[in-house]
């Protein structure tokens, strides 16, 4: 069970960040300590080792002057200076003591170890511990012009305390400063790892419930995290759109198929209760073709739109000659337009060439001829033209059809919409909704502008 414990909190990411933090934080620390405690321990035994070698040239300069009676009245003159934390002997070649200063603080020590010091070699410092004390004394000595041997020593007992009471304070320090560090560890992984956390509740309530419109806050959308929620979030859109669309493709079809299935079964029907005739049946099998090839083209434009409004629709984008493709457009409704007694302008600027799936822009423009064919009376005009603006070429047809009414105009771009003048008319409700999808595609904007009894303009602008 505590193992299973501490598994699942090895798990979690933020402890492994603050632990990680805290074990940087400690491992700085260390270093810090570490080359501070090595400058300040070479800065004291420096000072230390300056004292002992200028005091031993000191005596050995009263030496040679005056013997060892100048010295001893060198050491009594400043007994109360400095020189109390000296130790000063002078012995023969053969070890024995011939004078020997000991500062208060040593009368009653065993100076036994700080004697033998004195077979070391000339001018090494040797570090010793007095028998029965606490106290550390560095020795050096000094071979004379007489054969004798001068021996300083100098108590570093201070310097150790010192030396101990730093690494005592951080020992000390080193656990508070440990759990400070865990603590901040925590407080910024938490912080830094909060649009995760944000992240992991989203996608887990989506799965729960179903609703993909929850988003997720982004409290700094600057950093590499906040540009993933951005990302997710962006998919969750994107995710909305398509799930939106499928419904409103499946709500379409459900409704415009039902009509022409309808009629499919009633013919069918007909045919199967009329008797043996081969004219007839021959007929019925006409009418089947006729409203399968609507189902199928209505099928078609229901997918395209879709496609192109969800973003997945895959343009065949080639240079494409503007006014070829609305000359050819002209032609294709050139007759229909004279049989209607309808008058047909263009006015076209030549040259104009853009980036843009072929097929698909002229299916877009043969939908606003159609409709502006479809919707203007006997001795009407329609008049398509195209104009450049900055960046985008825009194509327009303009009609003296019925016009729009005002309260149509915003939705005449949905899908199976139809004006309250349109009813008469045939047709799926899918043209304008299709234009629209396909500039769309493209980047460009689609507009409408209409007055009811002067006819109407829609226009497409395509990136140039």
């Amino acid at each position: 069970m505590f193992l299973k414990i501490l598994n699942n909190i090895g798990r979690k990411v933020n402890l492994r960040l603050s632990a990680a933090f805290s074990l940087l934080f400690i491992a700085s620390s260390l270093l810090l300590f570490g080359i501070t405690y090595i400058m300040l321990s070479s800065f004291v035994i420096r000072e230390d080792t300056t004292a002992l070698r200028l005091k031993m040239f000191e005596l050995w300069v009263h030496y040679q002057s005056g013997g060892v009676s100048s010295l001893w009245q060198e050491l009594l003159e400043n007994r109360q200076q400095q020189i109390e934390s000296f130790i000063v002997r002078v012995a023969d070649n053969q070890g024995s003591t011939l004078f020997l200063h000991t500062p208060d603080i040593y009368s009653r020590l065993d100076l036994e170890r700080f004697e033998r010091s004195a077979s070391s070699e000339n001018g090494k410092i040797v570090r010793i511990r007095l028998r029965n004390s606490k106290r550390t004394v560095e020795t050096s000595i000094l071979k004379l012009a007489d054969g004798n041997i001068l021996q300083v020593g100098i108590d570093v007992s201070r310097r150790e305390r010192l030396l101990k009471r730093v690494r005592s304070t951080f020992a000390i320090a080193i656990i508070p400063l440990l759990l400070l560090s865990f603590a901040t560890g925590s407080l910024i992984a938490t912080r830094t790892l909060k649009p995760i956390s944000n992240l992991s509740t989203a996608v887990r309530s989506i799965i729960d419930t179903g609703n993909i419109r929850a988003r997720i806050p982004t409290e700094n959308p600057k950093n590499e995290l906040g540009d993933l929620v951005n990302l997710f979030n962006r998919m969750l859109e994107k995710i909305e759109v398509l799930v939106q669309s499928m419904k409103g493709t499946l709500d379409t079809v459900a409704h415009d198929l039902r009509t022409p299935m309808t009629r499919l079964r009633g013919s069918a029907e007909m045919a199967l209760g009329a008797p043996p005739n081969i004219g007839s049946c021959r007929e019925a099998l006409e009418e089947c073709l006729e409203e399968s090839e609507h189902i199928l083209t209505m099928l078609n434009t229901i997918m395209d739109i879709t496609e192109a409004e969800t973003g997945v629709m895959k343009l065949d984008r080639t240079e494409v000659n503007i006014s070829t493709l609305i000359e050819e457009c002209v032609e294709l409704y050139a007759y229909i337009a004279e049989e209607k007694g309808i008058t047909l302008y263009t006015s076209v600027v030549q040259g104009i060439v853009i980036p843009a799936d072929r097929g698909r822009i002229r299916r877009v423009v043969l939908n606003l001829l159609d409709n502006a064919l479809k919707y203007t009376p006997e001795g009407g005009t329609v008049e398509i033209r195209t104009t450049c603006q900055k960046d985008f070429v825009k194509i327009s047809v303009k009609d003296t059809g019925a016009g729009i009414e005002s309260d149509d105009l915003p939705f005449i771009w949905n899908r199976l919409y139809r004006g309250k003048q349109q009813t008469d008319k045939p047709g799926l409700g899918l043209g304008l909704s299709f234009v629209r999808a396909i500039v769309g595609a493209h980047g460009g904007r689609v507009n409408a502008e209409s007055t009811p009894g002067n006819g109407s303009e829609f226009s497409i602008s395509l990136p140039a």
